[in-house]
């Protein structure tokens, strides 16, 4: 018996480009069901076989497809700087309330213990877990690299190695793939209906809005924890643990096997 196994086959990059072909797909099927006559149309005059047909059906899928997750990946890339923006804004304003609340003798207010509660408590989890991260990247640079880690004191080399360390994985940054071409396929959707007027139905709207809410709303609370120092820094330290090489243990510390009385 053959065995065949198209994963060793086929690039394991090749997998990164099939949801590409979803919204491609759903923006063509669409269309078609929708206003067929449309697709022939096009498709009559130039008298192509059908196999010829489905190929370039395909192609166009990838490319369309293509498109609508670029789309979503711009409008990730201006969520991530509305939310840094809107966190600039926040903690500029809670920090002038403070002030002038200090100056006009209201320092004991619960506002201002809240808002000194809420600093120290953001500033120790960014201390943590930088912590953190230097105790996983001393090891990389020890024993995967022979390099003597930096001091303690040393911050500029450490912000050097940090750029370097560790190896982010693009679905931390942008969300599973999967999510964002379900949100591009429902911006497909809300596209298919400006072309084929037969699909201004409710159902086909509330269906399309949906996945487009429910991939902007994975968006926001992805895009909003690397806009967060701590958790940024808990990121990186998960990517530079996988650097780490894992020690086999010694003989002397293998657990001894079990022996069952006869």
């Amino acid at each position: 018996m053959i065995n065949l196994d198209l994963a060793k086959l086929l690039h394991p990059r090749f997998w990164d480009l099939v949801p590409a072909f979803m919204p491609g797909l759903f923006f063509e099927i669409s269309i078609l069901l929708a206003q067929p006559q449309m697709v022939q149309s096009l498709t009559g005059p130039a008298k192509l076989e059908r196999y010829l047909e489905i190929i370039i059906a395909l192609i166009l899928a990838f490319v369309i497809g293509n498109a609508f997750m670029l789309w979503v990946r711009a409008i990730q890339t201006n969520l991530q700087l509305v939310d840094k923006l809107a966190k600039t804004v926040c903690d500029g304003l809670l920090e002038y309330l403070v002030r002038s609340l200090r100056r006009r003798g209201l320092g004991g207010s619960k506002f201002v213990r809240w808002a000194t509660i809420r600093g120290l408590s953001q500033r120790e989890k960014f201390s943590v877990a930088h912590m953190v991260w230097r105790k996983a990247a001393a090891q990389v640079l020890k024993r995967r690299y022979g390099i003597e880690p930096p001091g303690p004191l040393r911050d500029s080399e450490w912000r050097a190695w940090s750029s370097i360390l560790g190896t982010v994985r693009p679905e931390w940054i942008r969300g599973l793939l999967l999510i964002l071409a379900t949100e591009a396929t429902g911006w497909a959707g809300l596209a298919a209906a400006y072309v084929a007027p037969n699909l201004r139905t409710r159902p086909y709207f509330v269906f399309s809005l949906f996945l487009i809410v429910y991939g902007l709303v994975s968006d926001w609370f992805n895009l909003r924890r690397w806009n967060r120092p701590a958790s940024s820094w808990e990121m990186g330290t998960r990517a530079t643990l996988v650097e780490i090489p894992v020690n086999p243990p010694s003989r002397g510390s293998e657990p001894e096997e079990d022996v069952q009385p006869q």
